[in-house]
């Protein structure tokens, strides 16, 4: 669909949109001092008895932080993080976490309106969002086996 001369435009637009999403999030990222850890990273392993597996966009800084890109509405992920339910956010981070180590930090990248949404200072700065609700919590919400798998695989459908 996107090679005919009518989705030409569509296709500019938005190879634009993400160009400049990249060039936004770099500068977040410089002006954090957050290095970038991995990107698209794979993860496939036992938590807590669960097999779970995802990929996460992208994992920056040290404490690290998994940061999901979103094209879609970011009121919903701002609710998310506000409220406790980023789910697939907090099984990612279930997957990056060493046993015995600390919590990874999360956030949603909104390629859109090239906003950084986080409850992690480190990487927030001043517009971290304040929310009662750490990472375990989250992650121990996803309770039943089937909705932990069904979060982390379904990671490129949202």
């Amino acid at each position: 669909i996107f090679f005919r001369p009518v989705e030409a435009t569509q296709r500019t637009r938005a190879r634009d949109l993400v160009m400049k999403a990249a060039e936004r999030l770099v500068e977040i990222l410089v002006e954090r001092k957050m290095s970038v850890r991995f990107v698209e990273h794979a993860v496939d392993k036992g938590v807590e008895g669960r097999k779970m597996k995802g990929r996460l966009d992208l994992v920056v800084g040290d404490p690290l932080v998994v940061l999901d890109h979103k094209s879609g509405s970011e009121r919903r992920r701002l609710r998310d993080l506000e409220q406790g339910t980023a789910i697939q956010l907090a099984v990612y981070a279930a997957l990056l976490k060493d046993s015995d180590g600390p919590w990874p930090g999360i956030g949603y990248f909104q390629i859109r309106s090239r906003r950084l949404l986080t409850t992690e200072p480190a990487l927030g700065g001043e517009q971290t969002i304040d929310s009662p609700y750490n990472v375990a919590f989250i992650a121990s919400r996803a309770a039943p086996a089937s909705s932990v798998s069904r979060c982390a695989s379904v990671a490129r459908t949202e």
